[in-house]
């Protein structure tokens, strides 16, 4: 899980996952159209299966990962065929990876992506103008984008992700009422934008951040289901825009309703370090650090960054005792190679406050 404010709302953005699972509730109630054979033609999910759709996104916002792909994979034994579920359980993977900075699971990751593209591209074939399978495709392809930029990848990340705004202009093309499918263009073209920076402002380069705004925010007034998510997009726009007081009041509410995964405390965090609220920033990241712990599996990457965050908060207020044991926390836990390359900037901030700290100690003894 990236930390600076630009990366991370790459990162803790798999909302057009989420949006997925939503906008199968969203259009339960409608009737599903079948051809001569009586054979579905179209990947809109019953309601026995939104049923488990809907077990899978309460499990998913209490980080409970391994009970939400236990729902998804009901759905794959019973039709191996019905490719949604193989999105929904791609969204899963990705958002597990990213809460515990382990990537053991890429390369199922890699294959579960390969066999819903390839399932989704024949479903296609026989139904071009399927609004649920053209959504469900730039879901899938948006998850490579997701990857690519996770790792670095930014090149590779745009293109992919300009490749999944195709398939949601296509679905919004197909329904313009489809205010979902804004959720998923809407981010990919504040995030084009965002990361084109400086290039925006030339005259052949158009700037689509406020337009990216405006589609995120009408998914998340207009849209039935996917509120929650949509609002998660818009803090992380916020804590990039450097409107923190904005982000702060989204997830509060977020949390108020009972919504305390990580996802969102990950934003609230985020928004009160960057406002240098001492105080909330300590509370937040000791909460997911907390929770990570409680998970396990961990490569320690995110557990060291909440240790950054709380120890240079409690510089803030002048503790360096508690700033020093979690800076120390920081530095003295064994990491592997790859991690601690991550974590190298960090390290050596960490180092400098140290310093700072062993100054200001010495600075109260001499007066």
């Amino acid at each position: 899980m990236a930390i600076n404010a630009d990366i991370k709302y790459w990162n803790l953005l798999p909302i057009i996952f989420v949006a997925a699972c939503n906008l199968c509730l969203a259009d339960s109630i409608v009737s599903i159209p079948i051809n001569e054979n009586n054979r579905q033609i179209t990947l809109q999910p019953d309601s026995v299966q939104n049923i488990s759709l809907a077990r899978s996104i309460d499990l998913l916002y209490q980080d409970s990962f391994v009970a939400a792909r236990a729902c998804v994979d009901s759905m794959i034994i019973k039709d191996q065929s019905f490719w949604p579920a193989y999105v929904f359980k791609l969204g899963i993977i990705y958002m597990e990876m990213t809460d515990n900075e382990h990537y053991d699971r890429v390369e199922y990751f890699q294959d579960l992506s390969d066999s819903a593209i390839t399932g989704l591209d024949g479903f296609l074939e026989n139904y071009p103008d399927d609004k649920w399978a053209l959504f469900f495709k730039g879901v899938t392809i948006g998850y490579t984008a997701l990857y690519k930029g996770q790792r670095g990848g930014w090149a590779k990340a745009i293109l992919k992700g300009l490749e999944a705004g195709k398939y949601f202009s296509r679905t919004i093309e197909a329904d313009t009422a489809f205010y979902d499918a804004y959720l998923g263009l809407g981010s990919m073209n504040y995030t084009r934008s965002a990361k084109m920076g400086f290039i925006t402002t030339l005259p052949f380069i158009p700037d689509k951040r406020k337009e990216g705004l405006s589609q995120i925010q009408l998914a998340a007034d207009s849209s039935r289901y996917l509120r929650v998510p949509a609002a998660l997009e818009l803090a992380w726009a916020y804590i990039h825009k450097k409107e923190y007081e904005h982000a702060i009041v989204i997830t509060d509410a977020l949390l108020n309703r009972g919504i305390k995964g990580r996802q969102v405390l990950w934003a609230k965090g985020m928004a009160q370090f960057k406002y240098e609220d001492a105080a909330g920033t300590i509370e937040t990241f000791t909460l997911i650090m907390n929770g990570l712990e409680r998970q396990g599996n961990q490569n320690y990457y995110n557990i060291g960054m909440c240790n950054y965050y709380i120890g240079q908060a409690c510089y803030w207020q002048n503790d360096y005792t508690k700033a020093l044991a979690h800076f120390n926390a920081l530095l003295n836990q064994p990491v592997d190679r790859e991690t601690a390359k991550r974590l190298k900037d960090t390290y050596e901030d960490a180092e400098r406050y140290k310093k700072k700290i062993r100054k200001a100690v010495a600075d109260k003894r001499r007066s």
